[in-house]
């Protein structure tokens, strides 16, 4: 018995040697990125003639998880399933929240009625094109009604009827910009790589993508409606497109790492008190008068965001005065105008979209 004991504590103790590295480095978080295949179980989404999306969908996002694994191992992978399993959105979205994701990648494949619309596009949350994109997120968010008591838990949104969209106009989405950052350098790199038809970064309203608390993107891989893009989705394409998106990633990643070094370098050290330094009174300019808990919210247009400062007077602002600049999540971000109201804000961004296409309505704090 005491040498069953010793071999025991033995293994024990080899096992938390082997362990030790991984506590020790779990004081720093490990980007955590959530892949979604989109459909399963009981719900096919689109049908081709020789294919399911829910098949698509579940190699798709394998593909894209065994290609970060092999070549960026210390990033965390979640996969919302691994099989053919039926998934509810509102879970989807809560695979990602428990796991505090850095992003949340979600694969489908399109269709529509006519068999001639073919391409590649990549959806981020909004509803500046809403009419234009309503068809494809009532059929996605349509999968809600195969869940139990879905109106419950979905707080009355019925995803076929247009007045239950009104509600993404109040949202106000803190991780529009990475999502159409990543959104962007995924349909780049597929476009690049491989030539297929580009439809571009869109907004649509999708119900995963409102309830995933970081940076979410919605790739519709293809259209399976279409004779071509089935076949090339279930053939060579898989493998492509998952190369493509994969790069798309690996840059994404090298930036959000190259952000936490600047962060953790440039954070304020506090100064260390003398007797014989005065205190002086500190000012902040154009900062409104408020007690210590009162905080004024407002609403302001956010013109663009850049990795890097754009000088006073450049051609990117196009002839604007009078916006101003924050440096938050290692962006610029260049906001212009203080209104009361989200209407107020959503008027102004609307007169503005000319000149300044991806502006949108932020809701701020001060």
């Amino acid at each position: 018995m005491k040498t069953v004991r010793f071999f025991r504590l033995l293994l024990l103790l080899v096992s938390f040697s082997l362990l030790m590295p991984d506590m020790f480095a779990a004081g720093e978080k490990r980007f955590t990125v959530v892949i979604d295949a989109g459909h399963g179980g009981k719900d096919p989404g689109a049908i081709g003639k020789n294919a399911k999306e829910k098949d698509i969908n579940l190699k798709m996002a394998m593909n894209l998880g065994l290609l970060i694994a092999k070549n960026i191992p210390d990033v965390n992978i979640v996969y919302t399933r691994t099989s053919d399993i039926f998934l509810p959105l509102q879970e989807r979205a809560n695979i990602a929240n428990r796991n505090q994701a850095d992003l949340f990648i979600s694969f489908h494949a399109n269709s529509t009625a006519n068999t001639r619309v073919n391409g590649f596009e990549t959806f981020v949350l909004g509803t500046d094109k809403l009419d234009d994109n309503l068809e494809v997120a009532m059929f996605e968010n349509k999968v809600i009604t195969l869940e139990d008591n879905y109106k419950v838990t979905y707080q009355g949104f019925d995803p076929e009827k247009v007045e239950s969209y009104i509600m993404f106009e109040l949202i106000q989405d803190e991780y529009m910009d990475k999502s159409i950052r990543f959104a962007s350098q995924v349909q780049r790199q597929v476009i690049t790589d491989l030539q297929r038809n580009d439809r571009g970064v869109r907004q649509a309203a999708f119900l995963v993508l409102l309830k995933a608390a970081c940076p979410a993107v919605l790739i519709e891989t293809g259209f399976i409606s279409n004779a071509d893009d089935e076949k090339y989705l279930t053939s060579v394409g898989s493998e492509q497109i998952t190369q493509s998106i994969f790069k798309a990633f690996q840059n994404y990643y090298t930036t959000y790492k190259r952000m936490a070094v600047s962060s953790e370098n440039n954070k304020p050290t506090k100064p260390t008190p003398t007797a014989s330094t005065p205190k002086k009174p500190v000012t902040t300019p154009q900062t409104p008068q408020t007690t210590q808990n009162e905080t004024i919210t407002y609403f302001s247009v956010q013109i663009f965001a850049t990795s890097n400062p754009i000088p006073e007077g450049d051609p990117a602002f196009k002839g604007l005065t009078g916006y101003t600049c924050s440096l938050r999540d290692g962006l610029y971000k260049y906001i212009y105008g203080q209104y009361l109201t989200y209407e107020e804000a959503k008027k102004m961004s609307l007169s503005m979209k000319d000149r300044f296409p991806d502006c949108f309505v932020v809701k701020l704090n001060k």
